[in-house]
């Protein structure tokens, strides 16, 4: 039996987006876009999607994508850049806690 994922919501500066970690074909087409490891859809969208590749086989790499959409939803107007290097060093920082996904499950 197929097990339906799990839909999840995050709530960044009080707007709402859903959570996902695989992308479904209906998906790709309702959203016509270049599904990479991340990416954030805009604030002003009425219900918008914040996808990580849930699959990535890189812990650290995982950390640092969530990060870095994270940061794109929470502050829609920080250069590229700025996500980047943000996301990068605030996942060095938490990677030297111990901070790691316990169970690929959830």
């Amino acid at each position: 039996m197929h097990k339906k994922p799990k839909v999840i919501y995050a709530t960044f500066r009080k707007k709402k987006f859903r959570v996902i970690g695989k992308v479904s074909k209906r998906l790709q087409e309702e959203y016509d876009k270049d599904w990479t490891i991340g990416t954030c859809e805009l604030r002003k969208e009425k219900n918008p999607v914040l996808f990580v590749d849930e699959n990535l086989a890189n812990e650290f790499e995982l950390l640092d994508t969530t990060i870095h959409e994270a940061l794109h939803a929470t502050f829609e107007k920080l250069s590229e850049k700025s996500v980047e290097e943000g996301a990068t060093d605030i996942a060095r920082f938490l990677w030297r806690l111990g901070y790691r996904r316990i169970n690929r499950d959830t």
